[in-house]
């Protein structure tokens, strides 16, 4: 340890080491400095860290950029502004004064500028002020800026003082510091304004003025945040800016912690800059097929964005922000967006999740900037502002052509479960953006069969196909149509919505899972028995690699066309058929599950991907994953089951006779898939999603009050 240092000083040797830099300091270098371990030297600023904000003292411990700095702490953020605004102001002479006045209010603003509004050279009063550290110089001689005309020459003292070696035509910055050595704030620093999480940036300007030109301030040290805008998807992000003398650092996308805050996990496939040489460019109103992050590299720009997405709830309405380094924007696909620069040299990059082509250009719509409807308070009218001729000419709200939803592929589409989907789609107005097809049409094992679509379009892929002959599976030829049908062609189209970033719902089956457990949840380790549950394991898992995927387990699914009730029904009719000998009937009652009906499994997928009633696109999805969907209620036997069927159509449920499976299947030609005991699985973790599964006996009830039976 450094000679002289007591444990006991650690902390204080760290608090004062930082009080003198003016740079993040990290832990290495620090504990290089003290001559202690990293561990010890780390221990210590936590604790130091604590100790500041638990005992609520003026300044705060953070660790920003790599390392640590002492900061004010925000409680007294007002009166340390009161104060800093106070300093030296009684020793600055009638010129500097004024000087000082016109850069505070002109800022930035050069040499040049200040003496035509003073009307006389004021370098002299300058060269005072930078010394005071009142103002700093802020560019070179290319620097913007400002005409004198706002202001009328004041009264004042000549000061003809050579200028300073080296200023030339740089402008300058209202600059307020503390005197004195080993500050808080170091001197090369400013102020942020109240409230914007630590000083550590400048004060903020007061705006343009008689309409000229708006530089942004950048607020440093923001905590990351994001806020909604009262469109459905745009979202406004606070960037943490970390700035210095030297200039500033900002981690512009941050996928764990932005996702965190509600910004969506998308896809990011290409990165766009746009350029504006000078202030008043305006581009827009473009609504794009994609979605897109939008951030500014270099000067400020005003943004305005337009809901022109068909059917959605916040259709044609507008939201308006200016956008700076420290200030980002979220925009979902088909929310119109235009910028306008307010500054020469401006720069703003796009992260976007689809790769431009032609075909996609093609599906763009737009909204004229200038249209009163939208009554957009533009900084400089389009009328002054530099503008394409083609934007000059987009069509007014009223004769807009809406961007239509990304559509939705639903595969398997005459099975079951495809038909309750496509009728719920239908029921719910959403028919229009589906796509319906079978494997006549369209054979997602063949890797051939891909091209026929164009995915770009297409935001989701519901796959409800499958081959479901549990028996027949265990034959040559069922084995290879059911590993074609169940795991190539599940895992086919993982790859294609993964390149596209689709989202993709897949639907399992209890059989992927040996029914040793009684209830079964989503985490449990796969273990099928059957060549029929191998393939549908499979299936999961080459499903489980796509970045946006819902795997939708059931169990003992009904729906429209052959299934278990339906042939207990017919069973129980002939049972009560004086003329048909058939008196009673075996069932297995050594499997015990629950049924799934497809009405309810249709609507808690839609359900998963975001839809809600009168949604036309989905808007919040549940978290991708695999979620266990049958219906809710009592876990029954085969036989049990079968009972109830048989009393709900004729009241002879004492017909079903229950048997074992052993016994049930002696006497069956040809090979038995080996059938889990348990088929019952756990529904928590939809239900924590919002959605309620039915009680499939209120289900299997009002089957039969439907049918009049």
């Amino acid at each position: 340890m450094f000679q002289g240092l007591q444990d006991n000083q650690l902390k204080g040797a760290i608090e004062a080491m930082l009080f003198v830099t003016d740079e993040p300091v990290g832990t290495i270098s620090l504990a290089d400095m003290l001559e202690v371990e990293p561990g010890q030297a780390e221990r210590a600023l936590v604790e130091l860290r604590d100790q500041l904000e638990g005992e609520n003292r003026g300044i705060q411990l953070r660790e920003v950029a790599g390392g640590w700095r002492l900061y004010t702490h925000p409680a007294y953020h007002e009166l340390i502004e009161r104060y800093v605004l106070s300093w030296d102001t009684r020793k600055l002479s009638q010129a500097a004064m004024e000087t000082l006045a016109i850069v505070a209010y002109l800022q930035p603003v050069t040499r040049s500028g200040v003496a035509s509004v003073r009307g006389v050279n004021s370098d002299s009063s300058i060269n005072s002020l930078v010394e005071k550290g009142l103002v700093r110089e802020a560019g070179g001689a290319g620097a913007p800026r400002h005409p004198p005309d706002p202001l009328p020459p004041l009264r004042h003292r000549l000061d003809e003082a050579p200028p300073r070696a080296g200023l030339g035509a740089a402008t300058h910055r209202l600059r307020l510091r503390p005197g004195g050595d080993h500050r808080v704030v170091p001197r090369e620093r400013g102020l942020v304004a109240p409230g914007q999480g630590g000083h550590r940036g400048p004060l903020p300007r007061a705006g343009p003025v008689g309409g000229e030109r708006q530089v942004a301030d950048i607020a440093f040290e923001k905590d990351l945040s994001v806020a909604e805008t009262g469109i459905g998807g745009l979202k406004v992000v606070d960037l943490a800016v970390h700035g210095d003398s030297r200039g500033w650092f900002k981690e512009n996308w941050q996928r764990a912690k932005m996702c965190a805050l509600g910004v969506p996990d998308f896809r990011i496939v290409q990165n766009n800059i746009s350029y504006n040489e000078n202030r008043g460019v305006t581009r827009g109103i473009h609504a794009e097929p994609w979605d897109k992050f939008i951030s500014v590299a270099r000067g400020s720009v005003f943004g305005a964005w337009v809901d022109l997405r068909e059917g959605s709830a916040t259709y044609g309405k507008v939201y308006t922000a200016v956008l700076d380094p420290s200030r980002a924007v979220y925009v979902p696909r088909g929310v119109g967006n235009s910028f306008q620069a307010l500054e020469d040299g401006t720069a703003y990059t796009y992260l976007v999740d689809a790769h431009w082509s032609a075909e996609l250009k093609g599906t763009y719509t737009f909204v004229n900037l200038a249209d009163p409807e939208l009554a957009i308070e533009w900084p400089i009218p389009p009328g002054e502002a530099t503008v394409s001729e083609a934007d000059l000419n987009h069509p007014m709200l009223a004769d807009v052509v809406p961007m239509a939803p990304k559509r939705t592929l639903v595969t398997g589409c005459n099975g079951q479960l495809g038909r309750a989907v496509r009728a719920l789609a239908e029921e719910r107005g959403l028919d229009p953006w589906f796509d319906f097809c079978d494997i006549d049409a369209f054979d997602m094992s063949d890797p051939a069969a891909y091209g026929q679509y164009d995915w770009p379009l297409y935001g989701t892929v519901i796959n409800c196909g499958a081959y479901t002959a549990v028996d027949r599976a265990e034959t040559p030829e069922g084995r290879t149509a059911a590993w074609g049908a169940n795991a190539t062609g599940p895992a086919l189209l993982a790859r294609t919505c993964a390149e596209h970033g689709i989202t993709l719902v897949h639907v399992s089956s209890d059989y992927v899972f040996d029914g040793t457990a009684e209830v079964h949840t989503e985490d449990e380790p796969l273990s099928p028995l059957s060549v029929y549950g191998q393939s549908k394991a499979a299936g999961d898992l080459a499903v489980a690699g796509c970045p946006r995927h819902y795997i939708v387990r059931s169990s003992w699914v009904i729906g429209e066309g052959r299934n278990f009730v339906r042939t207990m029904k017919g069973l129980s009719d002939r049972v009560a058929d004086p003329q048909d000998p058939l008196d009673r009937v075996t069932v297995v009652d050594d499997q015990c599950g629950r049924l799934t009906f497809t009405r309810d499994m249709a609507e808690g997928i839609l359900w998963l991907l975001g839809y809600r009633v009168g949604d036309v696109e989905p808007g919040s999805p549940c978290p991708y994953g695999a979620y266990n969907l049958t219906g809710s209620g009592p876990v029954e036997s085969w036989a049990q089951i079968a009972a109830r069927v048989f009393d709900l159509a004729n009241g002879n449920g004492d017909a079903v006779v229950p048997v074992a499976t052993a016994e049930y299947y002696a006497s069956a030609e040809g090979p038995i898939a080996p059938r889990p005991e348990h088929s019952a699985l756990d529904l928590a973790k939809i239900g924590e999603t919002g959605f309620e599964p039915a009680d499939w006996c209120l289900e299997l009830e009002r089957l039969f009050n439907i049918s009049g039976s």
